[in-house]
């Protein structure tokens, strides 16, 4: 061993080397905080960064044998992975896939895992989370093109359903959360091998609505919501009740199809009929006739329709029965009430005859004690009579003796009137001799014709000229000029004196 090439400081000893002590000495040791400053020669290695990978993840109601990877299957989606050392066992595995993709959580959903050769099953996602890591836990990355990559498969076992038909053996499907309540199922949006499923306000399509019936396997005659009649109301009453119970059985088994949404009640009642009508005329009304009248379900479901005892069962025989006669069945406690017709009285002529007669009479006596009544009360009170003659009216109305609309007449005919008049009225149509007297006797004999005429003119063309003459000799407002004549009339007076 020999000594560094550099030599190393004494710090305050006489030499920092050959020492007897061969450096045991206390102090002799360098504190590894100073190590950067005494050695630049030490080099401390930088941490090595992580490494990056991906999770694919496959979505399919097949049998995973018939699952090749590398055939051209493509993965339902991708997860990226920023450190693989962080991912070394299964539950790491399917915790990131809930964190990125929750509907991976459906209780129904089985989970493999691709070693390479064969898919290793792994149980329910609620069931890997709840276990600690076993030894067989633990799973490998694999190398794909320098990348780290792992393969996870989400399933549902349903191996004896799978083949024929049409609507499976894609593995681009998708998930929905699982939830009991319909409203919280939104439509779904995308494209592909699923379809759009429901409207943007939940309410299943067409499509959906055949593919459930495909799947209950349910009659497709009461699907037809343009037929009639109270036993095919009944009958598709039942064959809501056996859709819904299959379904549900369908979905308590884990086996409910992953490419439709959750399942729902209400999607299964929109096969038949829509869900307001079901719960306004079906759901309540039937359950009671189910549970408390079995005459009428015999009746009922008595498809031939030759029934003699209909009147004893409804309470009235009918050609056909409504939902509001099954209401009525239902309030009177399984009977309808016949309906009785009710006659209108026999009219009896002579009487009317008088009858008429007397209103006659009374109703001109009245109006003339009314009249000679408003007239006094016209002369005494004059504008102020009308409100004394509709008292009057009102007090007669009271007794019976005069009718409402003869009050309102008689009280309207005494309401002042009031004319209005215009604001200009016409130049006076006065003799010519008149006018060339006032000519003569106001302005110069000497005057010219065409002066008279152009005052003339002026006047009755502009008859405002005399109310703006008289309005500018009063003042009404501050700092009003008042003047005694008006700039037309200097105008004029000017052009007769100058002629």
């Amino acid at each position: 061993m020999r000594s560094p090439a550099k030599p190393i400081a004494a710090q305050g000893s006489s030499h920092s080397t050959g020492g007897t002590l061969r450096g045991k000495a206390i102090g002799g040791a360098i504190n590894i905080a100073d190590a950067p400053t005494i050695w630049n020669e030490i080099h401390v290695p930088a941490r090595l960064p992580p490494v990056k990978g991906k999770i694919y993840v496959y979505l399919s109601d097949k049998n995973p044998a018939e699952i090749e990877i590398g055939t051209g299957v493509k993965p339902s989606f991708v997860m990226p992975v920023s450190d693989i050392s962080k991912v070394i066992t299964i539950q790491d595995a399917v915790a990131v896939g809930g964190k990125n993709y929750p509907p991976i959580q459906r209780p129904s959903v089985h989970i493999f895992y691709y070693d390479g050769d064969d898919w290793l099953a792994y149980g329910k996602w609620e069931a890997i989370q709840a276990r600690a890591p076993e030894d067989a836990d633990f799973i490998e990355w694999s190398s794909k093109d320098n990348k780290m990559v792992m393969h996870l498969l989400a399933v549902l076992l349903r191996f004896g359903s799978v083949s024929g038909s049409s609507h499976r053996g894609s593995i681009a499907g998708s998930l929905r959360s699982e939830s009991p309540l319909c409203n919280n199922i939104t439509a779904n949006e995308s494209s592909g091998s699923i379809g759009p499923w429901l409207t943007a306000s939940g309410i299943p399509t067409p499509q959906y609505r055949e593919r459930l019936a495909d799947e209950l396997a349910v009659n497709s005659y009461f699907m037809d919501r343009s037929k009639k009649g109270m036993r095919f109301y009944w009958g598709r009453y039942n064959e809501v009740q056996k859709a819904i119970k299959k379904a549900s059985a369908i979905n308590q088994a884990g086996s409910w199809p992953i490419d439709i949404p959750s399942y729902c009640e209400e999607h299964i009642i929109e096969i038949f009929i829509g869900k307001s009508a079901w719960h306004n005329n079906y759901s309540e009304r039937f359950n009671q006739v189910s549970q408390h009248y079995p005459d009428l379900v015999d009746w009922l479901s008595d498809e031939s329709g030759n029934r003699n005892d209909t009147a004893v069962v409804w309470g009235v025989a009918k050609a056909d029965y409504t939902f509001l006669d099954l209401q009525e069945f239902l309030d009177n406690d399984g009977q309808l009430i016949p309906k009785v017709a009710v006659q209108p009285p026999a009219p009896v002529i002579g009487r009317q005859k008088q009858r008429t007669h007397q209103d006659r009479r009374s109703l001109a006596m009245s109006l003339g004690t009314f009249l000679a009544v408003n007239l006094v009360l016209y002369l005494v009170f004059g504008s102020q009579s009308a409100t004394y003659a509709l008292i009057f009216a009102i007090a007669l109305r009271l007794h019976h003796h005069l009718p409402l609309l003869s009050i309102i007449l008689g009280s309207i005919a005494l309401v002042p009137c009031v004319k209005a008049a215009p604001a200009m009225q016409p130049f006076p149509d006065i003799p010519f001799n008149h006018f060339s007297n006032f000519i003569q006797e106001t302005f110069s004999p000497n005057v010219s014709l065409s002066t008279v005429l152009m005052v003339l003119f002026s006047m009755t063309e502009n008859p405002e000229l005399l109310n703006l003459h008289a309005r500018q000799q009063f003042s009404l407002f501050e700092d009003e000029n008042v003047i005694p004549a008006s700039g037309w009339m200097r105008c004029l007076s000017l052009e007769s004196c100058t002629d």
